[in-house]
């Protein structure tokens, strides 16, 4: 599986965190946001629960403008359960 199809819905946490967003962002706005982060934090196929926690952080900014504050915080919290294994 490349790093596109991954954020197709996958099993990775990045799959899932993607499948969070797609809903309110678009798919196409989801892959393009996390796979830029990805790219800039230097993450590779697999991911720790580290790295999914910079990755949501980076997306959290610009999560705010499209879904307000309150849903945002709904949304982090459900892609950080998700970055944790729970």
């Amino acid at each position: 599986m490349d790093r596109m199809e991954e954020l197709d819905g996958g099993s990775t946490a990045i799959g899932r965190i993607a499948g969070i967003l797609a809903p309110y962002l678009g798919p196409h706005m989801t892959k393009v946001s996390i796979e830029m982060y990805r790219t800039r934090l230097g993450m590779s196929e697999v991911s720790t629960p580290e790295q999914c926690e910079e990755l949501i952080a980076r997306l959290v900014p610009g999560l705010r403008a499209f879904v307000g504050e309150q849903r945002t915080a709904s949304l982090a919290a459900e892609m950080r359960n998700v970055a944790r294994g729970d």
